[in-house]
């Protein structure tokens, strides 16, 4: 259980990073959509019962793609191509994911980890932590 409360320590203190920086580059719109666009991938991982992780990180990237090339679009600007991503993301999550796991998904749960997810926590932390020391000059 020490695992588990150090880790989440740990991500606090990227996700206050990330926060940061997403505020000083006034990109604080997108961080809320990318956030929401892992529902839909939520909801798809629990009707077809796969991994939550797979199912979100295979919509950040379509989602992230689809803002991407909505974007480079003359006819729209960024907040269309975000806004519209954003409200069809939460509306497709909406509808494919049961209560019960929703709720699950939002909150989480807090249980014991190995020592390898341990390690792997770390590890992800630890790169979030760099990329922002690193790219803050820019």
């Amino acid at each position: 259980m020490l695992y588990s409360i150090i880790l989440a320590f740990l991500f606090a203190v990227a996700a206050g990073l990330v926060g940061s920086f997403a505020l000083m580059k006034r990109m604080i719109l997108a961080a809320d959509v990318i956030s929401h666009v892992a529902l839909p991938g939520l909801g798809l991982a629990f009707l077809f019962h796969f991994n939550p992780l797979l199912g979100g990180g295979a919509t950040l990237f379509l989602g992230t793609l689809l803002i991407w090339k909505l974007q480079r679009n003359e006819s729209f600007s960024t907040e269309v191509a975000i806004g519209v991503v954003f409200a069809g993301s939460v509306a497709i999550g909406a509808a494919l994911t049961p209560t019960e796991d929703l709720v699950d998904a939002f909150f989480g749960k807090f249980e014991q980890i190995s020592g390898f997810t341990f390690i792997i926590g770390v590890l992800a932390v630890a790169l979030i932590v760099f990329f922002i020391l690193d790219t803050r000059a820019l």
